[in-house]
């Protein structure tokens, strides 16, 4: 049976004459179509050839996003599937980009044609020697001074991006490509969602080796940081961030989120020394010290850095309510019967309205969404009504997570279902506590994790330093809430995972360890 009309205005793709139409036999008018012609040649004694129509035209490109089926899909072939099963992507490689992939899997309708169309041109970002990067150089140096009319969306504080974005979209301009998003450093505005974990004293031979690497930071616009409390609040460390916060910051948002380490003291526990107090009226005594940092968040962690208390845990972040440990029974009892109504509350009211708490949360294994709902509902929703804020937090590290022998960006998809998850929950945001790429990592089996090298290190802070602004920008456009994501991490020290000088982005003396990647600190 053939379609009977032929309604041009109602398909979504040209897919016969170059109009909008179903391939019908008669059109609208009453006359018929060119395959009505050639249909109706059958009674006829005259029959008619049939017509010469393009039946196959494409749909028009759309590149996919996280979150979506044809997104996940490529995702595994870009970083498992070309590494074991090479042969079922023919033309492909593992330097092929994502673009490469989609259009692949849309021409040959891979997995059932998850790709339902082909992507749109791919990203490139002008380098010196190109045309583009002259017109670019022209518009900066020239053009917006000479003729600031020409380019009404421009100004002198524009980005490299951004201007050729700008030429990419204009008539009269046909060098330039689409730019690849920009790292949040290339922005005026600095990073709104990413910074770095610092890891005690972190391994910097000096304090001025150590206010070297933050002022570098800051220089580049990364002005966050998550200070990870071992052994004892790193007292220098804050005070660089907040004397670079006053010195650099030029009115720019500057956080500082801190792990409570239980509210620990040698009060309540005899095993700790005197100078490890994270009691809570020391910890606000250490935050009121910080006089240019604009946001605060503490983390409140729900087991012990006591080693002999029956709640001790090794790493209170990726435990979260401790339900897929041995201790699940005493640490449900404890989140259920104290957590809230005494450890959260007893926080609420020692520290300033402004300070955010963080919830460490990880996955809904070790944190169920029954024990998160419930906790949320009679002690977390109240304080929320009289304005605090609440965030639940977790980890993401691509690297740990797979064997392929193989690089991979920063995981979207994963951090899009924290977001999501953290939203249904009732949380004003999700913090991504850490995630990072060894440069090496002696510690692990060869062949259980990603290669860990340099190149990968510096490859994977630049995706984290480029996606994390873009998905906070897209979580607070759609409601989802806030975003932080921060890089594990500062410096070099060994922090037990993979033995030492293995993570850190600066070196001992403070320089930095992926070259150019940050410009060098301003002066």
């Amino acid at each position: 049976y053939a379609w009977f009309s032929y309604f041009e205005a109602e398909w979504a793709y040209p897919i016969i004459d170059g109009l909008n139409g179903d391939a019908g036999l008669v059109h609208q008018s009453g006359s018929l179509s060119a395959l009505g012609e050639y249909y109706a040649s059958f009674a006829s004694t005259q029959p008619v050839d049939p017509p010469d129509v393009q039946t196959t035209t494409s749909p028009p490109c759309r590149t996919a996003q996280p979150g979506e089926e044809c997104f996940e899909a490529i995702n595994w072939a870009m970083t498992s599937g070309i590494v074991s099963n090479p042969e079922w992507y023919t033309g492909l490689s593992t330097s092929s980009s994502f673009e490469d992939f989609q259009d692949y899997f849309f021409s040959e309708k891979v997995n059932g044609g998850v790709c339902a169309a082909p992507a749109c041109e791919a990203c490139h970002t002008a380098v010196e020697g190109e045309a583009c990067y002259d017109a670019v150089q022209w518009v900066i140096n020239t053009g917006l001074t000479t003729h600031p009319d020409w380019y009404p969306t421009l100004s002198s504080t524009s980005s490299f991006q951004d201007i050729q974005e700008f030429l990419h979209a204009s008539s009269s301009n046909d060098n330039c490509a689409k730019p690849c998003a920009a790292m949040c450093t290339s922005s005026s505005a600095g990073c709104n969602a990413f910074g770095v974990n610092v890891f005690g004293s972190d391994g910097f031979a000096d304090d001025a080796a150590m206010r070297r690497a933050v002022r570098r930071l800051f220089s580049n616009g990364i002005r966050h940081f998550r200070v990870v409390n071992v052994g004892a609040w790193q007292d220098t460390v804050l005070a660089a961030i907040d004397d670079a916060a006053g010195e650099l910051a030029g009115g720019a948002d500057v956080s500082v989120q801190i792990t409570s380490l239980f509210f620990d003291s040698p009060s309540r526990c005899s095993d700790l020394p005197s100078w490890m107090d994270f009691s809570l009226p020391t910890t606000a005594a250490k935050l009121s010290q910080l006089q240019h940092v604009t946001r605060i968040l503490v983390q409140i962690d729900t087991c012990s850095i006591c080693q002999s208390s029956e709640l001790y845990c090794v790493n209170p972040t990726e435990q979260g309510f401790g339900q897929d440990t041995d201790k699940a029974a005493r640490f449900k009892q404890f989140v259920e019967n104290d957590y809230g109504p005494v450890h959260i509350r007893q926080a609420h009211s020692a520290l300033p309205a402004n300070v955010e708490f963080v919830i460490p949360y990880q996955n809904s294994a070790q944190s169920p969404d029954s024990m998160i709902s419930a906790l949320w509902a009679a002690h977390i929703k109240p304080l929320q009504d009289q304005g605090r804020k609440f965030h639940l937090e977790g980890t993401v590290y691509p690297f740990w997570t797979s064997s392929d022998q193989i690089y991979a960006p920063f995981p979207n998809s994963w951090v899009q279902g924290f977001i999501d998850a953290s939203s249904s929950l009732g949380f004003d945001g999700f913090v991504i506590s850490e995630t990072g790429w060894p440069r090496n990592c002696a510690r692990a089996e060869p062949g259980t994790t990603r290669p860990p090298n340099l190149e990968n290190m510096c490859k994977y802070f630049k995706s984290t330093a480029t996606e994390a602004d873009q998905m906070a920008l897209a979580s607070s456009s759609s409601g989802l809430g806030k975003l932080m994501v921060y890089h594990w991490k500062f410096g070099p020290a060994d922090d037990g995972s993979c033995g030492a000088d293995t993570w850190g982005l600066f070196q001992t003396d403070g320089s930095f360890a992926c070259g150019d990647l940050l410009k060098e600190e301003l002066i």
